[in-house]
This record gives C-alpha cells, structure tokens and sequence, in this order.
C-alpha cells in the first residue's frame, strides 16, 4: 500500500490527472511509477531492516491494533529538538505524508516519472510523442530542481561527507549538519528510538542536462 497518491503531484511537481481510473493514461501510469519508485526512496532513507519493519507496520495496523506511535511519528511528522554544532534547533519534520502534499516520496516519484517517461522505446528506438497544436519544451530544469527539493526533505549531506559515505555504515557517526526539518534530522534525533536505521546519502544535481 502506497503512502501517496495522486493528489502529491500539484504545484512544482504537478501531473495532470483528467480523471482518477483507468481511463486516463497519465492517472494509470503516475500510479503505476509511484508503486515502483516509492520504496526505493523509503529504503534508501531508512536502510532495508527499517523500512521492512515500517512498512510491515503499516500494512498490518487495524482500528483494533493500531500503528505504534513511532511509526505515527515517521509517517505523518512531529516537532524535534536537536543541536547543530552547539546550537539548540527546535522545528517540525512534516512526515512521510501530510495535508499538505509536501513529500519526499512525491519529488522522488516525480523525478523518476518524468526522467523516464519522456521518450519509449519502440523497437526501432526511442521516439517522443507529437503533439498538435503545441511544442516540446526542456523539461529538465523541472525535474533537476526536484530532485534537489526531494534533497531537502531527505536530509542535505556536505558533499565530501557522501563522496566518502563509508562513515555512514554506522549510526554513531552520523552528526547534523543543518537545522532542516528533514526526514535525516528527523530520523537522528530519534535514533534511540529508531535503533536500525542506515542512511544513504543523496547530493545535489547542479548539471540540468
């Protein structure tokens, strides 16, 4: 079960959805890209044994079993307190969904849908639709800057620290950088509470192409 869904894609990282079934094909196939790309970005922000562990949660909570508060916590935010280098931060991670469809999981499935819906490949190679009565614009800037916008939400990493992420395989080594509400600051300010957690890093794309 998906944690967004259509209504995500609006404003910077809208998709026209002319109707919500089958019968519009830019409905079916946004559906189709966020039952694909939405768990990548989960495992990647939370390592394999977390997400299992979440996920799992997720789908087994009832009315008679509720989900754990933790799992509340992650999925649908909470304010935090934490210091950046000798500063006290006191902000809101906004979750992994909320009203108001601001997600990580909506940029990341934005940059997917888009990076890799643009051409098909027919057999005889990759074409593009024509459409009439308009003209193909470069779309890149729009998926480049959501890509860094996902990059915000997820939890901006000083470049050298990604380029030499080896430090990463361990939770005690991981330190804030900034005082973002991201889902990494979010996520290490309750470490104790999420004591499985395995972050990698994702950095900035400043190459449009």
């Amino acid at each position: 079960m998906s944690l967004i869904d259509y209504t995500y894609f609006v404003r910077d990282i809208n998709v026209p959805v002319l109707a919500t079934d089958s019968s519009d094909n830019n409905y079916t196939k946004l559906n189709d890209s966020i039952s694909r790309y939405e768990n990548d970005v989960l495992k990647s922000l939370l390592g394999y044994a977390l997400w299992k562990e979440f996920t799992d949660a997720v789908t087994a909570a009832t009315e008679e079993s509720p989900l754990a508060q933790k799992w509340v916590d992650l999925r649908d935010g909470k304010e935090l307190s934490f210091e950046v280098f000798g500063q006290s931060v006191s902000t809101k991670w906004n979750g992994l969904k909320n009203t108001d469809k601001v997600s990580l999981l909506a940029y990341y499935v934005y940059y997917q849908h888009r990076l890799y819906g643009q051409t098909s490949y027919t057999g005889l190679g990759e074409t593009k639709a024509k459409g009439e009565n308009s003209v193909v614009a470069d779309g890149s800037f729009k998926i480049v800057s959501a890509w860094n916008h996902l990059v915000n939400l997820y939890g901006e990493i000083p470049f050298p620290i990604v380029k030499y992420k080896s430090q990463f395989n361990d939770i005690d080594n991981y330190i804030h950088y900034n005082d973002a509400p991201s889902a990494y600051n979010f996520l290490l300010a309750n470490k104790a509470t999420y004591t499985n957690w395995i972050f990698t890093p994702l950095s900035k794309k400043h190459n449009y192409f």
